[in-house]
């Protein structure tokens, strides 16, 4: 069934996108490829954290680059996705250490309880990077669309001033945030409906279920998800409009070079 689904997935990806379609197949397989690495490191022994950092730096430079070229609009959103993750890097340690929520719930004794607990590595920070690397796809998406958007404003319009543009960019980032919670949401809820439907059954009341760890890793992750999608949203905007506006700024043309260069190779 996995390799039927596979194949419908591969020929839509022809059908739908083109040679872009089959850029983003490859690139599906080549994530599924660098987590399977990332798991193998994090099993010899390697830092967790820091060996998760460098995989979503990875991921999201194949995703970015190899599926929609080195322009500005790619570089305006791996910019992005750096500083985002960096920064949110602090705020999930924090949070995670608080909550206590690495570990698994009682709810899956039975499905670990043959297994052997002595693995040697610090759960705390496998709960840190799973959260990490649910961050790298929506916040990828995020400002991919963000990037994109504004690009096509600038090429259609471009007398427009820094402010002008920047405010377009808002206006569209706006509209992305409703999609965004409303995703979200619903991932949660369908990821979680075996969970809810236990929690009926033994009656757990509203206190029981917030502080349920199985349900408080995934509400985190989740929000840690939408706050992701909403910090890059401006970030992007701005990176994107000082990129296509500040044409005379000496950063932006050392990669208006790198940019030409690149095409002349291709």
């Amino acid at each position: 069934m996995i390799l039927t689904l596979s194949i419908i997935l591969f020929i839509l990806c022809i059908l739908v996108g083109g040679s872009r379609g089959l850029k983003s197949f490859i690139v599906l397989f080549l994530d599924i490829a660098f987590c399977m690495i990332n798991i193998i490191l994090i099993g010899t022994g390697f830092p967790v954290v820091i060996s998760t950092f460098i995989l979503c730096l990875i991921l999201a430079y194949i995703i970015l680059y190899f599926v929609n070229g080195y322009n500005k609009k790619t570089i305006a959103s791996f910019y992005s996705t750096v500083i985002i993750l960096s920064f949110l890097m602090l705020s999930v340690f924090i949070i995670t250490y608080l909550s206590k929520i690495q570990g698994f719930g009682i709810e899956y004794i039975e499905e670990i309880g043959w297994c052997n607990y002595a693995i040697n590595i610090n759960l705390v920070h496998v709960t840190i990077s799973s959260i990490i690397i649910s961050l790298i796809g929506s916040i990828v998406d995020s400002s991919t669309a963000v990037s994109t958007a504004v690009y096509e404003v600038y090429d259609k319009n471009p007398q427009l001033t820094f402010k002008e543009l920047y405010k377009s960019g808002i206006t569209v980032g706006k509209d992305i945030i409703s999609t965004i919670t409303n995703t979200l949401f619903f991932a949660f809820l369908g990821g979680f409906v075996t969970l809810l439907i236990w929690f009926n059954y033994y009656s757990y009341d509203f206190t029981l279920i917030i502080n349920n760890k199985v349900f408080a890793a995934e509400f985190i992750s989740i929000m840690f998800n939408a706050l992701g999608s909403l910090f890059i949203i401006p970030v992007t905007n701005y990176i994107t409009c000082f990129l296509l506006i500040r044409k005379d700024n000496k950063f932006v043309k050392r990669i208006e070079n790198r940019i030409e260069k690149r095409n002349e190779d291709e």
